[in-house]
């Protein structure tokens, strides 16, 4: 608050969530393998969906949609679904472009 008596927003934060059918996080739970054999992994904690990054890092994944991570950096996660609903691969896309590519395989 300021000494005039007025606030000031000095940082916000915001995230687009997935607004639509429920979906569970245990859908989405598996490995995923890039063809140079490097693997994401995502696991359902709860509501949570929990990444293991092919490089290491771990971060939870929030969806927009039932194919798309919902998220304000460069890379995003879209996720390819069989006639089923269930993801068979999932893509790092930055922007339009794909940086990285991994199928599911349990």
């Amino acid at each position: 608050m300021l000494g005039d008596g007025g606030w000031k927003l000095a940082l916000g934060h915001g995230t687009p969530l997935y607004d639509g059918p429920v979906t569970s996080s245990d859908l989405y739970a598996g490995t995923y393998v890039m063809g140079d054999g490097r693997t994401l992994r995502l696991e359902s904690d709860g509501d949570s969906l929990i990444a293991t990054l092919p490089n290491g890092p771990r971060t939870q994944i929030f969806l927009k949609s039932a194919t798309e991570e919902a998220t304000a950096l460069p890379e995003r996660f879209v996720f390819t679904l069989d006639a089923t609903g269930r993801p068979i691969v999932v893509r790092s896309m930055r922007g339009t472009t794909e940086t990285w590519r991994a199928e599911r395989k349990q």
